[in-house]
């Protein structure tokens, strides 16, 4: 089944690079569409999605490379195409609720879905969030959904002005319509990230005030939890944070 890839960019040359990998490792056929200098990402990913003319639309960072093969990507478009699957992607978090300080924030330990490969300070290391499979929010690096769920769940909310949420809020609201969302073992590698090898956020201020437009948003139904597979393994293989794999440095 064909691909559209939707992607935000502010620099062009990395959208190329991204598109020439895209054609390398999944063939020619697939449409690539790139939203220049985007007023939000929510507002660029809704722009690119009208322009889409294939049954499947991926939403992806222009700084991710893709580690999988062709016949990895088919197996991946037959759970996106699954009866009452709503978006799929490579990581997210199973609970969304407010934390002891009183911010809101989808907690890892415990409740983390899925993982991928981080790029930062001239190291690369794998980042374990939890067991691939059912999830209630999936992570903005990777989103993909057949357009029948985008339509219906009415693209991305453009309240969020910024970078930051829109992927928790359109994962959410998947959810709340009795979807599943799900994280899948696909290798894909983030050139960036908001958090350093230690686990420090260098973008907390702006993160925090994405998040209070969600809790604006939905806090009346709030927290929300969706089950693990196995959820007594995942307690007690995935307790600890930060959970950095092996950190390798870049030859």
């Amino acid at each position: 089944m064909k691909t559209s890839f939707i992607v935000c960019s502010q620099n062009r040359k990395k959208a190329k690079e991204l598109e020439k990998q895209i054609k390398i490792c999944l063939g020619d056929k697939e449409q690539f569409i790139c939203i220049m200098n985007a007023q939000s990402i929510a507002k660029g990913y809704n722009d690119g999605a009208r322009m889409a003319r294939n049954p499947v639309l991926v939403f992806l960072h222009d700084d991710v490379s893709l580690r999988f093969s062709r016949e990895e990507w088919d197996k991946f478009l037959l759970q996106v195409n699954h009866p009452g699957n709503g978006i799929g992607g490579v990581a997210g978090f199973r609970k969304v609720e407010l934390d002891a300080n009183g911010s809101l924030w989808p907690p890892i330990g415990g409740y983390g879905s899925g993982g991928c490969l981080h790029e930062s300070e001239n190291s690369v290391w794998y980042t374990t969030f939890g067991l691939f499979g059912r999830t209630l929010t999936v992570d903005g690096i990777f989103l993909a959904m057949t357009r029948t769920v985008f339509d219906e769940l009415e693209g991305f909310d453009m309240d969020y002005p910024g970078w930051h949420w829109y992927d928790t809020d359109i994962a959410f609201r998947s959810h709340l319509l009795c979807y599943r969302n799900f994280t899948y073992p696909l290798l894909i590698q983030h050139g960036t990230t908001n958090y350093r090898k230690d686990g420090y956020c260098v973008d907390q201020k702006e993160f925090f005030k994405h998040a209070n437009i969600f809790y604006q948003k939905h806090k009346d139904i709030l927290p929300q939890v969706v089950e693990c597979d196995n959820e007594e393994l995942e307690a007690r293989v995935f307790s600890r944070e930060p959970r950095w794999g092996q950190v390798k440095n870049i030859a």
